[in-house]
């Protein structure tokens, strides 16, 4: 599935099978894993999903690669 690193790929693996069992249960019909909330009936959306971890990768991005480590002041003439 991967080639990093293969406990990082289990792990991906099962966040994103815990994440696809919220919802209502096709034989039973209870709800699993919604932390009584009528909204995650119909499980996470992956749009929204995909939109987070989108914002998410750009949020841990962004202060890295604005970092400045040397002030150059000008030399007026």
């Amino acid at each position: 599935m991967s080639s990093s690193s293969l406990i990082r790929t289990l792990l991906m693996a099962c966040l994103g099978l815990l994440l696809g069992m919220i919802g209502i249960d096709n034989m039973t019909g209870h709800f699993r894993y919604s932390f009584d909330l009528a909204e995650l009936g119909d499980g996470i959306g992956i749009v929204p999903v995909a939109v987070g971890l989108f914002g998410l990768g750009e949020i841990l991005s962004t202060p890295s690669a604005g970092a400045v480590k040397d002030i150059i002041s000008p030399r007026l003439r």
